[in-house]
This record gives structure tokens, C-alpha cells and sequence, in this order.
């Protein structure tokens, strides 16, 4: 366990928190992470954070965020030092996401509080007073 996330010295020098990239209908796109390391690496980067907030790590599903780290992870880790953000509302999934990332060779994981709202969030919700719901007379939330 010699070259294990656990084992390693803390990581120093100026890290970008990276965005997640996703296509129009709301999926994951992981094309553009490959260009995203090779200019963050041209730019004398050191690392880079991946999946916080900025990245929308605490809105999107445990299994879409084991495979954002592993692309940064196959395409990064030999220039740059990939820090995947593991923090979860459920010990467990957090568990897994640390998990993944040592296996996938991430230089380091952190372990922040997750906002109560993201921004993958697409439609505000609204109260109708129409009554569409299988509910009658009760107000829905859309």
C-alpha cells in the first residue's frame, strides 16, 4: 500500500476546480476531460479537484461519479495531481467513492460538506393550484 491515496503527502501548488461537462439533454460527456487536463497541464497547473461543487459532484448520482473521477483519473493522472472530491449525505456511498478513486489511482480525495442545492437542478419547483395529481384538492409540486 505503499503508493495508496492513504500513504501519500499532501498535494501543494495552484489546482483547478474542474467542471463537469454534460450534453444538452443532461447526460454525462466525457469527451472534453481529456482536453481539459491537457490545458490545465499547459497552463503549469498542478492538480486538479474534481467532482466539488463546481464540477456538480453533490448532484450527480454515486455511479456518475465514479466515472467523471476515472476519466480525469486515466487521462490526468500522469501530469497532473487528481484530487476527487468523495463527500456524501450517506457515510457509505462516500465509503465507495473514496474506494473508487484510490483504485483508479487519484493523487488524493476530499471529503466536504454537500450543499443542500445544486445547480443541476433544471426546473425550479412550483405550487399549482390546478390538481393533476392522483390527490384531489392537494396542491403538487412540479
Amino acid at each position: 500500500m505503499q503508493n495508496s491515496v492513504a500513504s501519500r503527502k499532501p498535494a501543494f501548488g495552484l489546482m483547478a476546480a474542474a467542471f463537469t461537462p454534460f450534453h444538452a439533454d443532461g447526460s454525462l460527456n466525457l469527451g472534453p476531460v481529456e482536453q481539459q487536463a491537457e490545458r490545465f497541464t499547459r497552463q503549469g497547473l498542478r492538480g486538479v479537484f474534481v467532482c466539488g461543487s463546481t464540477g456538480e459532484g453533490p448532484a450527480l448520482t454515486t455511479a456518475e461519479r465514479m466515472a467523471v473521477a476515472k476519466r480525469w483519473c486515466e487521462v490526468g493522472r500522469d501530469s497532473l495531481e487528481i484530487i476527487i472530491h468523495v463527500g456524501h449525505a450517506s457515510v457509505e456511498e462516500a465509503r465507495l467513492l473514496a474506494a473508487d478513486a484510490e483504485k483508479n489511482g487519484a493523487a488524493g480525495i476530499a471529503a466536504l460538506p454537500v450543499p443542500a442545492a445544486t445547480s443541476r437542478i433544471t426546473k425550479v419547483p412550483f405550487w399549482r393550484d390546478r390538481d393533476p395529481s392522483p390527490m384531489p384538492g392537494r396542491k403538487t409540486c412540479t
